[in-house]
């Protein structure tokens, strides 16, 4: 006999397996939020869900516990692209080391985006010119500069008043 989510048997066993692994993945640390609304088609629950920027979208259906698996869908990095089926036993453990590994690939993509907008060994007069014509419109554009200049409260003073720019008096090491 098949359990549907729609009968009163069905979703008790559907609630306790979101039951116990909402509290393993509280046990592990996470945040967690269980979006059993169900006037909402899944659709638009995903769609919700997405658009608030959460990193990982954990489904459990009538099928998923007859096969003893849960479906993650990443939002973003490299296991974005597809539904993974993860055992409901390991699943918590599972969510954990997934979510370590996207931070890890979204912090690596940020720091080499960082390092694509600095541009070192240049003069202050090119920084100068390159500030001039820049447009708030055309970004990406270089974004941070390192270039030497005598570093006093004066020099400071006197070079914001030629460019509209923020100055960080920071020794480069």
């Amino acid at each position: 006999t098949s359990k549907k989510k729609n009968d009163e048997e069905g979703q008790k066993i559907i609630s306790e397996a979101v039951d116990s692994l909402h509290a393993d993945l509280k046990n592990l640390g996470l945040k967690v939020k269980v979006d059993d609304r169900d006037y909402l088609r899944n659709g638009a629950k995903y769609f919700e869900w997405e658009r608030k920027g959460v990193p990982l979208r954990i489904e459990i259906g009538p099928r998923d516990i007859k096969n003893g698996v849960c479906v993650f869908k990443y939002r973003a990095g490299d296991m974005a692209d597809e539904k993974q089926s993860v055992k409901l036993g390991e699943a918590a453990s599972v969510a954990v080391s997934g979510l370590n590994r996207l931070q890890e690939n979204l912090f690596e993509a940020a720091k080499k985006r960082l390092e694509a907008s600095i541009t070192e060994n240049i003069t202050y007069e090119e920084m100068k010119t390159a500030l001039e014509g820049d447009e708030a419109s055309m970004y990406p554009g270089a974004g941070l500069y390192l270039v030497p200049w005598k570093c006093d409260a004066d020099n400071e003073k006197k070079n914001k008043g030629r460019m509209q720019s923020n100055h960080s008096l920071l020794p480069h090491i």
